[in-house]
């Protein structure tokens, strides 16, 4: 009979032994700026305490107490280290674990080699006994590292002397091994609240990105019945299952309003994602509560990405149907893995950027909307950029620099939205049919009712749908979005179900078209009519059907002939013609129109020229003509 090596007992949740760890250190260095909040404080105060007695220890008390708190925290840092150490060792050792039991030889049958088989159980044991000394050792050294930890123990506190007993009580580094999980209980949302509160924006920010675990436990918070009533819970969960309508979205923003300012923060620390998304809750709250959910995605994309496992063709049968199944699998892989990284460039960029961000989600390959200004009654002009096919979460960072190249200079009275608050085509055959246009059109609209509750009722405010995002744009018209001006960037379409103004919910909007001469978007506008505009019989070319003044796209810089505006993808660039049209349609001020093709007739022939494209250097270097917005617009 073989014998086999006992395997050692290497069970935990080691993950979790390290974020547990991590969590430690920032709840150090909060204590310590604590105290010094609390120093600060009492240096104001203390000297109006007189009492000769008691007076000198009572204003050296606050004092005494700073090389206490130094040591506390270079003790608890070092304790969270070492425990680290060996959360990290101790995952390599599982896993060891985990492949020799899986390799566990079996017992010797008929038919068995002996001699194979004893190497076999060899090994096994080698690896076995190696594997119980190297975690007999990991135990005993991390134990030796902890006991060595000796400061922050209360020693050397003067109220220690004066009252003849020890103040705090001695601290056992080493029991963190075993005990950690019981010391501090499970981490849940509610445990987090108290340190949140009171924090601005930029403080919270800080705090997700030194607990990234803690920002992903309230990102994934839920808003789960029932609640006590009388709770801000559920106060606004009664009126939340409408969060699309005019009507449902002015109940939410009134239920909101009527919560106390600490039950509107407790929704917006405890639920970031839920409250940072919802129509009806202001803005500047939504961006503030986000600050968390974007950390707290970010950690989730990374946790997954870093799990993500390439799958092995080796682990598959060796037969046809085992190669098809690999590909299958390495397929999804690989799919999943460029999500994942899609994901995380946005959400990178967005807290790199700072974005105030007021709806995030890192499903599909994500969505997002960001916020650039505050709203306040100041606000006179609002531009909101809707983008085009291929844009999706990994394209934030691009689609700012198109919003910053047609917004112009930041100013009180300015406010502007980058909108990608639904899933985009990722490539033109994508789109199709109407199904991006009928699932984003309603949230947009959604978003611009919200919007109208956050700014004064006579701001100027403007639309820009491009390309796939153009005709996603009349579809939100058709479901109820209301704008000065509509300004179409070569758009698919003119919005499904949308042949006039009149199908709209602003007939009497100012309607603005540029598109380049030769823009491949041409095709979807009159062959793609059906699912993005009113009939395949009418198709949607923005004169045609919308009475829209077509806008210069002119040059990519206005100074160079050789530059005229050509395809599909230059739009945004900043300083160009079409760039400054847009800006000047946000803000109201001069354009250039379209200059229109010449049609030559004479005996014998008939053809049209466009003149900009013949001798484009006449119209270069401010040589083409403008008008004001004001003599276009009703």
């Amino acid at each position: 009979m073989m014998h086999l090596s006992t395997l050692p007992d290497i069970t935990g949740d080691w993950t979790r032994l390290d974020a547990l760890a991590q969590d430690l250190l920032v709840r150090a260095g909060v204590a310590e700026g604590y105290l010094s909040d609390a120093t600060t404080a009492w240096q104001r105060v203390g000297p109006a305490y007189r009492e000769p007695a008691t007076q000198d220890l009572v204003h050296a008390a606050m004092d005494s107490l700073a090389e206490p708190m130094a040591l506390w925290r270079a003790s608890l840092v070092s304790a969270a280290g070492i425990i680290q150490d060996f959360a990290a060792a101790a995952l390599t050792l599982a896993e060891e674990l985990r492949q020799l039991t899986a390799e566990q030889p079996r017992e010797l049958v008929e038919g068995d080699d002996p001699v194979q088989h004893g190497k076999a159980v060899d090994s096994f044991n080698t690896r076995a006994d190696g594997l119980t000394a190297q975690w007999n050792t990991l135990q005993q050294d991390t134990a030796a590292r902890l006991a060595s930890v000796s400061g922050g123990s209360g020693e050397g506190l003067p109220m220690t002397a004066y009252l003849g007993s020890q103040t705090l009580p001695r601290v056992s580094w080493a029991s963190l091994t075993s005990t950690l999980d019981e010391r501090l209980g499970a981490v849940t949302p509610g445990a987090l609240l108290l340190s949140l509160r009171g924090l601005d924006t930029a403080e919270l920010k800080a705090w997700a990105e030194a607990n990234p675990e803690g920002a992903a436990l309230l990102a994934a918070n839920k808003l789960v019945g029932p609640f006590p009533l009388g709770s801000p819970e559920a106060a606004l969960s009664g009126v939340m299952d409408d969060s699309q309508s005019k009507e449902g979205i002015a109940a939410i923003r009134a239920a909101w309003l009527d919560l106390s300012a600490a039950d509107q923060e407790k929704l917006l620390l405890l639920y970031p994602a839920v409250f940072g998304a919802l129509n009806g809750v202001p803005f500047a709250s939504r961006a503030h509560a986000n600050t968390v959910t974007v950390a707290g995605y970010r950690h989730t994309a990374r946790r997954d990405l870093a799990s993500l496992k390439e799958p092995s063709l080796a682990d598959y049968s060796q037969s046809r149907a085992g190669a098809a199944q690999w590909g299958r699998d390495h397929g999804a892989w690989k799919a999943e893995k460029a999500r994942l990284e899609t994901v995380l460039k946005g959400l990178d960029f967005a807290t790199d950027r700072a974005s105030q961000v007021i709806l995030v989600s890192s499903a599909a390959d994500g969505r997002i909307v960001t916020m650039h200004g505050s709203p306040s009654d100041a606000v006179d002009r609002t531009a909101v950029l809707v983008p085009g096919t291929g844009a999706d979460l990994g394209t934030l960072a691009s689609y700012t620099d198109r919003l910053d190249a047609i917004n112009g200079d930041s100013a009180p009275e300015k406010l502007s939205f980058y909108w990608q608050g639904t899933d985009l085509p990722n490539e033109l055959h994508h789109n199709l049919t109407s199904a991006y246009n009928e699932d984003g059109g309603p949230l947009l609209a959604a978003f611009d009712h919200a919007l109208d509750l956050e700014v004064p009722a006579n701001t100027r405010s403007t639309y820009v749908g491009y390309s796939a995002g153009g005709s996603l744009l009349g579809t939100g018209e058709r479901e109820g979005l209301t704008a000065s001006n509509i300004l179409y960037v070569a758009p698919a379409g003119i919005g499904h179900e949308v042949s006039s103004p009149s199908d709209t919910g602003s007939p009497d909007a100012n309607r603005y078209w540029i598109q380049t001469r030769d823009d491949p978007i041409t095709a979807a506008q009159v062959a793609g009519g059906g699912f993005h505009s009113g009939s395949f019989w009418s198709g949607g070319v923005p004169t045609a059907q919308m009475d829209a003044v077509r806008l210069e796209s002119g040059f990519v810089n206005p100074k160079k002939p050789d530059s005229l505006m050509k395809g599909h993808s230059d739009y945004f660039v900043k300083g160009s013609t079409s760039a400054a049209n847009m800006q000047s349609v946000i803000e109201g001020g001069r354009v250039s129109l379209y200059v229109d093709e010449v049609l030559h007739n004479g005996f014998g022939y008939s053809y049209w020229e466009s003149p900009i494209e013949e001798r484009p250097e006449d119209y270069t270097t401010r040589k083409l003509q403008t008008v004001t917005t004001e003599s276009l617009e009703k």
